[in-house]
């Protein structure tokens, strides 16, 4: 039992001692307090048996914390009869708190909870008697604070409770007590305290200026400007260790210090800034409003330290709005973590994942197929009349209209910053580099291919097409081109460019250098159910589309090859050729057909390794591993038919051949063995290493 109460003393003492930061009026800040009870007690269960009504005194201490919460230190004593014997009297020693709830000025409920520990003793003997089990009462009581003679800060208070003298008694007790509560001691003046304007004058904001605020910046304003304002000292004397700061309640968790001046002159004006540290709550603003903003000063005239306050109306538009003081700043809408971009994007690399084209770039392939799964949900292009990026841009002062990434999937629709803001926010969410492009009226998207502009040029026969910024190659997309596929759009956001970037009236923004400056901020709610297309759709869309882009890039190469097949009436080298190009670019049929040709004619050593390479690809190691072979006899020393072979024994975990043929690549071609060096590990060691270098995508084609 004992532990029990015990335990709720110490619950009940925790909560009020949270309840101490409430803070209370001023009038409710004492010091000391001084109490003296009396009341009569009634024994509960089987001590009634025992004991009859009893009475008891009690001295008290408290000191007031700056809030609803008093700790107690108390003495009292008891007297409780026996029915038939002598009386025992009680001297106990109990800490604990107060909880107390004013209700106007005068009038208070209060909760009281102490413990402690008691010595006990017949009223006839001198033999004390001590228990070492503890005290605990607890009491519930309404108080009135009142002024008697004179006397102020006096409170009288009648209470019910609960006591418990573990071993010997317990029961409920009526009181009255009284309390008398000093004034706390004066202090020095010390940091910023209340005080009286000076009649000499004081400091002064003068001239505040604010513009709109915009709830999506409210990660910039902790450390950009959201006004400024004049400081002047209207003392006679210089003022010191002077603070500036600001505050708005509903949307900030404490005041923002803005700027620390140690000492202004009698009659000087300088020039402040204002920040403010907002919190994400600035988000649920969906219409416009006008707020109370305090700026808080505090300074020292002497050894005097003063704190004055003007409040000033501040403007906070909605969350979807904003200016175009920096093209930077759109970055904040690009949300790649919501969700629902997530859900969206990630669904539609993974439907891609297993059909990749191993010879085009991996963020072209995965860019193309959101964006072809942007047109089969249906995403239009809609111009916004009253807020277009064409009219808003050129005035920095105007305000735009901005939906979020999920907004735009929501409604399937946006203007041009809408759509860049989404397809960049789908890219980045699945690990692919965006950038914003701006011309004159305009703004776009570009995704980074994650290559040198060397390798771009290599890779890409357009080169024309591409952006080469710095170490990276950027590939531009007219997102609002909704009617003819990615391919089309790349070309328009290619033309774009190139035309604006010629009179050095084109801006490439990457989003991540944007983001340090603008960080995005999440749209608050949860998001309505928003999934892609079918798999099955956005495969036989992303096929066909990536398909024409295959046909464009080698259809000149092609052309050449096949002119030069025709002039040596179907040379070996040259055929073998043709079909290297076809497979580089996953066109696996047309490249058999070629190699076949050769090995009508004869075994032409580069076409049976080419073929395994397309048999290996296609995972029919057995099929693969036979034109290894067949290669591998007519030319043992080719070092490419030994890594192939190696390969195809290495995946059968044929590790003894694999060793020997590992040795034999090593000494022919020390490169390529580097190159492949997952052949000299066994299992799960080389499961990790091809994991890490990517080497077992790589093909080596026979030229």
């Amino acid at each position: 039992m004992a532990k029990h109460i015990l335990v709720v003393a110490v619950m009940f003492f925790s909560l009020m001692c949270g309840f101490a930061q409430t803070t209370l009026p001023e009038s409710n800040r004492r010091g000391l307090q001084l109490g003296v009870a009396g009341g009569m007690s009634a024994p509960l269960g089987e001590y009634a048996t025992y004991f009859a009504a009893g009475w008891f005194a009690e001295l008290s201490g408290a000191w007031p914390l700056p809030g609803l919460f008093r700790p107690t230190l108390a003495a009292g004593y008891a007297g409780i009869p026996l029915l038939a014997g002598p009386r025992v009297d009680l001297g106990s020693l109990e800490a604990g708190g107060t909880l107390s709830i004013p209700f106007g000025k005068v009038f208070a409920a209060r909760g009281t909870l102490r413990a402690g520990g008691y010595v006990a003793a017949l009223f006839d003997t001198t033999t004390l008697t001590y228990d070492t089990e503890p005290s605990f009462g607890a009491s519930a009581s309404a108080d009135l604070a009142f002024t008697f003679s004179g006397i102020k800060n006096l409170e009288v208070e009648l209470a019910a409770g609960y006591r418990n003298y573990f071993a010997v008694w317990d029961g409920i007790e009526g009181r009255l007590s009284a309390t008398l509560s000093l004034p706390p001691p004066k202090a020095k003046p010390s940091g910023l305290q209340r005080f009286e304007p000076l009649s000499t004058g004081g400091l002064s904001v003068e001239q505040a200026e604010f513009g709109n605020i915009f709830p999506v910046f409210f990660k910039y304003y902790n450390s950009h400007s959201i006004g400024k304002a004049f400081l002047v000292n209207t003392e006679k004397v210089p003022v010191t260790d002077v603070a500036v700061t600001f505050y708005m309640k509903q949307y900030m968790d404490a005041p923002k210090v803005c700027a620390n001046i140690p000492k202004l002159e009698a009659g000087e004006k300088v020039p402040i800034e204002l920040q403010a540290l907002f919190t994400d709550k600035m988000l649920e603003i969906t219409e416009g409003t006008m707020v109370a903003a305090d700026i808080g000063l505090g300074y020292k005239v002497g050894d005097q330290a003063v704190l004055s306050t003007t409040s000033q109306a501040v403007r906070i538009l909605d969350r979807n709005a904003m200016s175009w003081f920096d093209d930077r700043c759109v970055a904040a809408y690009v949300t790649a973590k919501d969700p629902a971009i997530l859900t969206f994007a990630k669904n539609v690399a993974a439907t891609i994942k297993g059909e990749a084209n191993a010879t085009v770039n991996a963020s072209f392939q995965t860019a193309l197929a959101i964006h072809q799964a942007l047109d089969l949900f249906g995403l239009k292009y809609v111009v916004d009349p009253k807020s277009s990026y064409s009219s808003t841009s050129t005035n920095k002062e105007a305000v735009d209209f901005l939906q979020f990434p999920r907004q735009t999937l929501e409604y399937r629709a946006g203007d041009c910053d809408d759509l860049t803001i989404l397809y960049s926010a789908l890219l980045e969410s699945v690990g692919i580099e965006t950038a914003f492009l701006t011309i004159p009226g305009h703004i776009f998207t570009a995704f980074s291919l994650d290559i040198t502009p060397d390798e771009a040029r290599k890779a890409f026969s357009r080169a024309d097409e591409l952006i080469m910024r710095g170490d990276r190659a950027w590939v531009p997309v007219e997102i609002t081109d909704r009617s003819g596929g990615f391919l089309a759009a790349w070309q328009a956001g290619a033309k774009e460019w190139r035309e604006n970037a010629a009179r050095d009236q084109a801006r490439i923004y990457p989003t991540h250098e944007a983001w340090t400056v603008f960080e995005p901020v999440g749209l608050p709610g949860a998001a309505a159910a928003i999934g892609p297309p079918s798999g099955e759709a956005i495969l036989a869309r992303w096929r066909s589309e990536l398909g024409k882009y295959v046909d464009r890039e080698i259809s000149p190469q092609v052309a050449a090859l096949q002119a030069e097949v025709q002039k040596t009436q179907g040379g070996s080298k040259q055929v073998n050729a043709l079909g290297v190009l076809y497979a580089r670019f996953g066109q696996y049929d047309k490249a058999e057909t070629e190699f076949q040709k050769n090995l009508k004619i004869g075994e032409y050593v580069p076409s049976l390794l080419n073929l395994g390479n397309i048999y290996y690809v296609r995972k029919k190691v057995d099929s693969a591993l036979a034109y290894f072979e067949r290669a591998y006899k007519i030319e043992p020393k080719n070092s490419l038919a030994i890594l192939a072979l190696a390969r195809c024994n290495h995946d059968t975990e044929n590790y003894g051949l694999v060793k020997k043929l590992y040795a034999e690549l090593s000494a022919l071609n020390p490169d390529l063995a580097k190159k492949f060096a997952y052949l000299d590990l066994k299992g799960e060691e080389a499961a990790r290493a091809v994991d890490t270098s990517k080497a077992k995508e790589l093909v080596e084609w026979a030229e």
